[in-house]
């Protein structure tokens, strides 16, 4: 939406109208200043597609606001007119859209746009009325496409077409002869006119008047009223415009990526929270338990008392005389009892209500991340855009290629209806348009080959686009002459590409016209060139995370496949661990997840497979594909694998563990590491860590494919050290597992004996640190029990624990600790322990 100053619109629409009332007097006025524009007077070489330096900011926002749509509708009509399919309101709109279009260049200062479109107008003026012949129809549709090329070369800061000179010239001289000689139009074949021409108004006497071309001010007020004048008249033509009356307006594209940006950290901070609240939840949970063991020992607690109470009343009825401080010693203890009951109850009130409260706050933070993944999908929606964007310049360069071919060949586009993003849409036009070039100039043969060999004079070439998942797929195929495998292998040969000693399959040869300057031709073609280029349709599309695939029949047909995400910014991945580490694998890239026994995978001709459902997949192991090394598996655990397909063949790639599916915002790694292979980028996590966000087609061709190395990576990495830290004291296990870790070693802990024996039973750890007093099983008796078992009386266990004299120490040597520390403990002591037991 571009924004003009309300003066400057008003005095556009008075301009506009002005020019309305002059409508009899406005081709005679033009015809007046034709001689100023014509290319017979100016040389071409006077042309600028540039706008003049000094225009006005808000004029030159107006005109780069609407003149792009409004050369696109008016191309879009104007090859209609050519075939002879448009309606008489039509026939008009092209000719107002004209000429809106050269009152617009004229005041930024674009001659080339100004004079073409001013010999343009006089063809679609005088087309409403008469009927065209086929020559002056081939010349519009000539003059279309080089309009479109003009607007793209304006915004591109590119030079003029080729073609400008030329069809300037043809138009200028077709434009005269409808003044002078009447050849478009005969009076003799009024038969044959499609429009009745409308009753003439009476005019009034000439007087002086202004036109677009002499005056200034009419121009910029008819270039900022133009929106506005065509917003209700103006039929949808252009893809780019809405379906609806919908208003719209324009955005820059970094500002869509900066509210991504922060929907991204709106997720990552609520999935943070989200875990938080679960950590809380389990947290609560161990409060509960503790709450259960207190109310045991409350209940012991009582049970003491009950007996110190019957004990002391025998004492009493022994004794005659009533000792009154018994009474109030038994009361106090009640009491305090009670009241430690009482709290006890309470806490777990408010312990109950807390869970409630954090429940119902989970839910609610469920609900905001759905908010959050739509608030992202609709930000994403922002920067999808159309395919049939890019149909009027598909359809332009196959025609200008006919032209300077002199072949015959048309185009059909099925699919354009999808939306991709904005990137990928920049991405593919030139790779399309080179493809495109190429599939004319070198693909469909000239009119009397296609006739020998039995083909349609007119070539066909055929545009599908398909949506698959969150990926879109391009097929292109023209009914040409194909692709010989054994040429691109015979001419790869000479240029010493690649060795004569490979044995290659006729898909594999074909694949060599990717590389670069590899041609089949001895003359390069200034249009295009098969295998001429290809390197960079190639480079193109692996930029785009995409895949390309060739194949083709000698004689018959060609086809390029060519695969890319819909989007670059967001994926829907599953998160899985691989050695020790997160990534995420966009979904849309996998079939489905399996389970295999090792004992399944077979190894035959140096080839490493398993048959999963009655299909044949080669195993890989993804950590060996990023580098990570292969450990091999556990012969006993079954092995998650991912399955999908890739250039006919199937694979199975073996990770740890497999995580849930989330929806990720991938952040590029440009230009730092803008290309590693098989990563298409990084996504942040929950816990603010970052995963890369795998593209798994592109990462296959790097695996190696022998049955010595799927299980031996080189040497394995050595674990640290596991330290076992038992401790009834939260703060005092917490000081020590921070400790032990800032020296490099993983740690584990328990709050006293019986609980470290369950850990025990399901880790091994390398190391005990132990207090000694702790309630169930103090240090002493865990000591005792480690002793007991068969697989850990070896295990080095220190005691640590504020009670410094020779008696403890003694009690701890017989019960079998190794050494013994006093409270507190430094990081250098601990340190020096830990590394005298472990070596």
């Amino acid at each position: 939406m571009s924004l003009a100053e309300p003066s400057l619109a008003k005095k556009g629409a008075q301009g506009d109208a002005e020019t309305e009332t002059e409508t009899e007097t406005e081709t005679e006025t033009e015809t007046e200043t034709e001689t100023e524009l014509s290319p017979a007077s100016v040389s071409t070489s006077q042309y600028s597609i540039a706008w003049d330096p000094d225009v006005h900011p808000e004029i030159l926002s107006a005109f780069l606001s609407d003149t792009p749509d409004q050369i696109v509708e008016s191309t879009a009509l104007i090859h209609k007119i050519a075939k002879g399919l448009a309606t008489k309101d039509e026939h008009k709109l092209a000719a107002r859209l004209t000429h809106t279009i050269k009152g617009a260049s004229g005041v930024v200062g674009v001659s080339s746009m100004t004079a073409f479109t001013h010999q343009l107008e006089e063809i679609l003026e005088h087309s409403v009325d008469h009927k065209l012949d086929s020559e002056t129809q081939e010349l519009l549709s000539a003059s279309a496409d080089c309009l479109d090329g003009m607007g793209e070369a304006m915004l591109n800061n590119q030079p003029l077409p080729s073609s400008f000179e030329k069809v300037l010239t043809q138009l200028e001289s077709t434009a005269k002869q409808l003044e002078t000689s009447g050849r478009v139009f005969d009076e003799d074949d009024e038969e044959e006119v499609v429009f009745a021409p409308p009753p003439k108004k009476p005019t009034s006497p000439a007087k002086p008047t202004k036109t677009a071309e002499t005056d200034p001010l009419i121009l910029s007020t008819e270039l900022l009223a133009s929106q506005a004048l065509f917003s209700n008249s103006t039929p949808n033509l252009s893809s780019r415009r809405t379906s609806s009356n919908e208003a719209s307006m324009r955005v820059p594209i970094s500002l869509i990526d900066d509210l991504l940006n922060l929907a991204e950290e709106l997720v990552t901070s609520t999935s943070q929270v989200n875990d938080r609240v679960k950590n809380i939840l389990r947290e609560s949970q161990q409060l509960r338990q503790l709450e259960e063991r207190m109310s045991t020992n409350m209940d012991e607690l009582e049970h003491s008392i009950d007996q110190q109470f019957r004990q002391v009343k025998r004492q009493s009825d022994e004794t005659e005389a009533f000792d009154q401080l018994e009474l109030e010693v038994y009361n106090e203890l009640h009491s305090v009892h009670s009241l430690l009951s009482e709290t006890i109850a309470d806490n777990r009130d408010i312990e109950r209500s807390m869970q409630q409260n954090l429940r119902e706050l989970s839910d609610q933070l469920h609900s905001q991340q759905r908010i959050n993944r739509e608030l992202n999908t609709t930000i994403l929606d922002t920067r999808m855009e159309s395919l049939e964007t890019l149909t009027p310049r598909l359809e332009r360069i196959v025609r200008e290629t006919c032209r300077s071919t002199g072949k015959k060949a048309e185009l059909v586009i099925s699919g354009s209806d999808l939306a991709v993003d904005t990137d990928i849409l920049k991405g593919l036009t030139d790779p399309l348009l080179h493809l495109l070039r190429n599939a004319v100039d070198h693909g469909i043969e000239p009119a009397e080959q296609r006739t020998a060999a039995g083909k349609p004079e007119s070539g066909l070439i055929e545009l599908s686009f398909k949506q698959e998942g969150r990926y879109v797929t391009m097929t292109l195929t023209d009914d040409g002459k194909g692709i010989d495998p054994e040429a691109i292998y015979q001419r790869a040969l000479s240029q010493d590409l690649i060795s004569a000693d490979n044995e290659l399959s006729d898909d594999e040869k074909l694949r060599l016209i990717l590389q670069a300057g590899l041609s089949t031709r001895d003359a390069v073609s200034n249009i295009s060139g098969r295998g001429v280029g290809m390197d960079v349709v190639q480079d193109a599309v692996s930029r785009l995370r995409g895949n390309l695939d060739i194949q083709s029949t000698v004689g018959v047909n060609s086809t390029v496949h060519i695969r890319l995400p819909l989007t670059l910014v967001a994926a829907n991945a599953l998160m899985a661990s691989v050695a020790d580490k997160t990534v995420a694998i966009p979904v849309d890239s996998i079939d489905r997840l399996e389970t295999i026994q090792p004992d399944n995978i077979s190894v035959e001709d140096g080839s490493i497979t398993a048959q999963i459902n009655d299909k044949t997949y080669q195993i890989r192991q993804l950590s060996q594909l990023l580098g990570w090394g292969n450990p091999k598996p556990d012969s006993d655990s079954a092995l998650n694998v991912i399955l999908f397909d890739h250039q006919q063949q199937s694979f199975a790639l073996i990770v740890d563990t497999v995580l849930q599916p989330r929806e990720v915002v991938v952040k590029s790694l440009a230009p730092w590491l803008s290309n590693v292979p098989g990563i298409n980028g990084a996504c942040l996590l929950s816990d603010g860590a970052v995963a890369p966000v795998l593209d798994i087609p592109r990462l296959i061709p790097f695996a190696k494919d022998t049955s010595t190395d799927l299980f031996e990576a080189a040497p394995e990495q050595k674990l640290t050290a596991l330290v076992l830290i038992v401790d009834d004291s939260l703060s005092n296990r917490k000081a020590l597992s921070i400790t032990a870790e800032q020296l490099g070693y993983r740690t584990v802990t328990a709050i006293d004996g019986e609980d470290a024996l369950q850990v025990l039973n399901d880790q091994q750890p390398d190391i005990i640190l132990s207090d000694l007093e702790m309630p169930r099983m103090n240090g002493l008796e865990f000591a005792q029990a480690v002793r007991a078992r068969n697989t850990d009386s070896l295990l080095p266990f220190i005691m640590i624990t504020s009670r410094a004299t020779n008696k403890h120490r003694q009690q701890a040597k017989l019960a079998g600790v190794n050494d013994y520390l006093v409270k507190p403990v430094d990081r250098e002591t601990l340190q020096n322990y830990l590394e005298k037991w472990l070596n």
